[in-house]
């Protein structure tokens, strides 16, 4: 029987919807199902998962899906932190239980997410928006434009991981034998990585990391990997990094504003 011959029937359609997020080589699978659901060589797992009805409509910003899922689901712990590959893409399939066609019913990328209580709210818009934005334009600035280990800035993260352990947690403060290893601010705007979830790291001194949020079940013992972090100048790119060949900022630009009516000279 065909999916739309199932899915029109008052009797025999059994929808069963699968969500595939995909941020890079990294992917999450959760289906509405009661059991696991296999589709193109993926396991979507049984989660409480839920969206808002899609709608058709010649105005791309009208066509918006918000999905909702609990705060301690992997995709959630990793949105609240996480340092994505680039736009993390969302594709809608829908089956019928007993059927084996698969439709593509939607497909996005998440725009933000929110959290109230315990529950985050994704906004995603549809992948048609892409056609309404100008390309990105490089900008002149002194300190680099370039996203920190991303495709313009070059530095490789494999490079400078240090692998470590947690000596201790409390809330969103993190301490470490590893950090304190390294010079006070080291880390500061780099990244940690532990129990599959990443998170910012917003201050460091000594032993002490400061992030941007709580990872959940962080303790003593707990295996983690830290990034350095970049305060984009130049100074810092060279010595840090040894990466100022691809330094995406101007730092000899003039101070002088030669469109404010004074002379340059």
């Amino acid at each position: 029987m065909s999916y739309t011959t199932t899915d029109t029937s008052r009797q025999n359609g059994r929808p069963v919807e699968l969500f595939k997020f995909t941020d890079g080589t990294t992917s999450w699978h959760y289906c509405t199902g009661d059991v696991p659901t296999y589709y193109n060589d993926d396991e979507y797992i049984p989660a409480t998962i839920s969206r808002t009805a899609t709608e058709s409509s010649q105005e791309f910003g009208k066509s918006k899906l918000t999905i909702k899922m609990p705060h301690n689901m992997a995709l959630a712990q990793f949105l609240a932190g996480g340092y994505p590959n680039g736009p993390i893409t969302v594709t809608l399939f829908r089956v019928h239980l007993g059927d084996d066609e698969f439709i593509t019913h939607w497909r996005g990328r998440i725009l933000s997410t929110s959290w109230r209580d315990i529950e985050a709210s994704i906004l995603c818009e549809p992948v048609f928006t892409s056609l309404q934005r100008a390309g990105l334009r490089a900008v002149y600035q002194r300190q680099c434009r370039h996203a920190l280990y991303g495709s313009g800035c070059g530095a490789s993260k494999a490079s400078f991981k240090i692998d470590g352990v947690v000596d201790t947690a409390i809330e969103n403060q993190v301490f470490s034998l590893a950090a304190g290893a390294q010079a006070d601010n080291y880390f500061t705007g780099g990244m940690i990585k532990a129990l599959g979830a990443s998170r910012l790291i917003v201050a460091h001194t000594g032993n002490s990391m400061t992030l941007i949020s709580p990872i959940p079940g962080l303790f003593g013992g707990t295996p983690l990997e830290l990034y350095p972090g970049c305060d984009h100048t130049l100074e810092t790119c060279s010595a840090k990094f040894s990466n100022s060949l691809n330094y995406g900022g101007q730092p000899w630009l003039p101070t002088k504003n030669p469109f404010s009516g004074d002379a340059i000279m």
